[in-house]
Formats: structure tokens, C-alpha cells, sequence
């Protein structure tokens, strides 16, 4: 048997080794927990300085505010106009001392580019002066151009005022708004009121106003159905219109000149 205080030294020994190992480990823990401790605020504090930089330089908000206010700016040179729940932009441009030309036919008095709607004229018509059949008259006036909305206008003008008015000779009328010849006009007729077809030293004016009126210095010459130049072959052909056209006036002017 072993002597009792040997077994005494041992059990001291053992005691003082399990208190060291103890006191390691929670050295070790806390080392571990210190540590986690002082990440977390240095995670915080690169959050924060981040966070703003990415709201302020890339923020979406105020990059749709600023298209917004593009957009506004672009949508106040037009209105709009709603019938039906249907949408759609009219412009309506002003103009100011703008010169027109008007002729008349048939007793009726016709703006020399094609007009819409005549009926909604009809006031600012009125307050043109008087002048007879085959005759001109160049209008000067301030209003507005409508194009687009529910009704289509396509660059239509309406007068506001009336600055001044004066009778023009067709002589006149052709070389200060340019009337075309006939032959050079390739667009619809419906674009093209008034024409012109020159033969030797004179010079025919044509309005269209539902028919071909063909003057011969104011003096009605005569008239071509719509149907005699747009019929047939005229139908899908628009340079066969022009070539019945001019023909229906060739044909005047050797019946004048016979007469």
C-alpha cells in the first residue's frame, strides 16, 4: 500500500491541472466573443457610410422625378382633348398676320387650301368682303392652326381677327401664292384647290369645289363632273385624272378660240 500522503501530492496535483485547462478554455472564449465583439461595429459603421452614397448617387426616384418633368415640359405645347374614352394630342400653334387666299365658285366662297370642315368657317367667312364668281381675295390674319385631336385636323387655321383685305386679279393670286401649274401637281386633288393650266398667253385658273370650274379671266369657262375626271381609270390612276383634266380644258380653249 502506497504511503498516504503520496496519494494526497497526487490528488493536488490532478485538482491544479483541471483548473488550468478550465481557466485556457474560458481564455479562449472570450477571446473569441472580444473579438466577434469589435467586428460588429466595424460592419455598422461601413453600412452607414455606404447606404447614403448608394441613395444619393444611383437613388431611381429622382431620376423618374426629372423625366417626369421632361416629359411635362414636351405634353405643355399641346392639349388634349377626350370623347368616348378615346385620348389623343391637338396642337394648336398660333399664328400671327398670316396671309390666305380665298376664291369663289358656284356662289360659295372656298379657302384655297383644302378645309376640314367648312361649317365650323363659317363665322370667320362671314367676315370676309364680298366678291364674285371666279374672283380672289387675299385675307391677313391672327389665330391658330389645329392639327391632330378626336376630329383629325391636319394643319387647319381659324381666325381670331381679321387685320386686312384685298381683291386680287388672278394674275395676282398666282404669283403671290405660287398656284401651280395643273401638270406639275402630284398630290390628290383634294390637297390642291386651285391650279392652273397656261395655253399661248392665257392662263385658266381651276377650282376644285366638288367639280373642275375652269376660268377664263373671272368669266366661267366651264365645268368638269368630279366623276368625267375621277372616274374610271382617274379612280386608281391619279395621273390619268391630270391628263383628263387638262384635256377638258385643251378642249375649252379650242372651242373659245373657234367660237
Amino acid at each position: 500500500m502506497k504511503h498516504p500522503s503520496a496519494i494526497i501530492l497526487m490528488a493536488i496535483l490532478l485538482l491544479c491541472t483541471a483548473a488550468c485547462s478550465e481557466s485556457k478554455n474560458d481564455t479562449g472564449v472570450s477571446e473569441t466573443v472580444s473579438s466577434v465583439s469589435e467586428d460588429i461595429p466595424e460592419i455598422s459603421r461601413t453600412e452607414s457610410s455606404y447606404q447614403p452614397e448608394e441613395i444619393s448617387d444611383e437613388n431611381p426616384v429622382s431620376s423618374v422625378s426629372q423625366d417626369v418633368s421632361e416629359i411635362s415640359g414636351t405634353e405643355s405645347s399641346y392639349e388634349f382633348r377626350e370623347d368616348d374614352d378615346d385620348c389623343d394630342a391637338l396642337y394648336t400653334p398660333k399664328f400671327e398676320n398670316k396671309a390666305f387666299l380665298f376664291f369663289k365658285t358656284h356662289d360659295r366662297l372656298y379657302r384655297e387650301k383644302f378645309v376640314f370642315d367648312s361649317e365650323s368657317h363659317a363665322k370667320e367667312y362671314s367676315a370676309i368682303m364680298p366678291i364674285e364668281n371666279g374672283e380672289f381675295v387675299s385675307v391677313r390674319a391672327d389665330g391658330y392652326i389645329m392639327s391632330g385631336g378626336v376630329m383629325g385636323y391636319c394643319d387647319e387655321p381659324f381666325f381670331d381677327k381679321i387685320n386686312s383685305q384685298e381683291k386680287l386679279t388672278p394674275e395676282q393670286a398666282v404669283e403671290q401664292f405660287n398656284i401651280p401649274e395643273a401638270r406639275d401637281v402630284k398630290r390628290l386633288f383634294s390637297l390642291d384647290t386651285v391650279m392652273k393650266h397656261t395655253i399661248g398667253n392665257r392662263m385658266y385658273i381651276i377650282f376644285q369645289a366638288g367639280s373642275f370650274d375652269v376660268y377664263l379671266d373671272s368669266n366661267l369657262a366651264g365645268t368638269a363632273p368630279y366623276d368625267k375626271v375621277c372616274g374610271g381609270e382617274g379612280e386608281t390612276d391619279p395621273e390619268k385624272r391630270m391628263e383628263t383634266l387638262i384635256e377638258f380644258v385643251e378642249e375649252l380653249d379650242r372651242s373659245g378660240q373657234a367660237g
